[in-house]
């Protein structure tokens, strides 16, 4: 149970850290609860449980609460008997910020692109607009969680990054981009987009 660890977290919390916490995997719904009232965490890994509740489903999408679902990791924890299973389209449709991630790649047999490319070709009812959704929404996660000091700092560390935080923004932020990787990952021709003058989408739709 989260509340186990509620000192080191706070620990955590008062020295700056940012703070995620696994929960609602193999743990039921309540686990995330208190991983977000108790750890006070900012992010939950998996979450795919909490479906179960629909006032916590509520909940995490009111506050945007980032889950990164590790869908391969998963089945192998017999979480769900087979990715066709899997619950992550229901978490799209519930508006969810969900993220496709790995887990233990080594482990559990495959890296982020394994679990994109499998998870899409076992739930067919996956296209265009879930995966824009899923990347778009795993790129700002991966620059957000950052402060500008770090974000900053991280820059100018040696192979810390393949791009500048600055170009990650960018990127994320940039439909050309997420619809690029999207239609691949879909497997469909590319949808035509509307930009702006500022050369962004008013909106998701604007990209289907």
């Amino acid at each position: 149970p989260p509340e186990k660890f509620a000192r080191v977290y706070a620990r955590c919390r008062a020295l700056g850290l940012h703070l995620v916490a696994h929960a609602g995997e193999e743990g039921p719904p309540a686990y995330i609860r208190s991983a977000l009232d108790v750890l006070h965490a900012e992010r939950i890994d998996h979450g795919v449980r909490c479906v179960e509740d629909p006032a916590l489903v509520e909940r995490l999408a009111r506050e945007r609460v980032p889950l990164t679902v590790c869908p391969l990791s998963n089945v192998k924890l017999c979480v769900f008997p087979s990715l066709a299973q899997h619950n992550l389209p229901a978490l799209l449709d519930a508006g969810l910020c969900a993220t496709v991630n790995s887990d233990d790649p080594a482990y559990f047999g495959g890296y982020v692109t394994d679990n994109y490319l499998q998870t899409f070709a076992a739930l067919p009812q996956l296209g265009p607009r879930q995966a824009w959704q899923l990347v778009s929404q795993g790129l700002a996660l991966l620059v957000d969680v950052r402060t500008a000091e770090e974000r900053k700092f991280v820059g100018h560390v040696p192979g810390s990054a393949h791009v500048p935080w600055a170009t990650g923004t960018a990127l994320a932020r940039n439909p050309r981009f997420v619809r690029e990787l999207a239609a691949l990952l879909a497997k469909q021709p590319q949808p035509a987009i509307a930009l702006n003058e500022a050369g962004a989408s008013t909106s998701p739709d604007a990209l289907f």
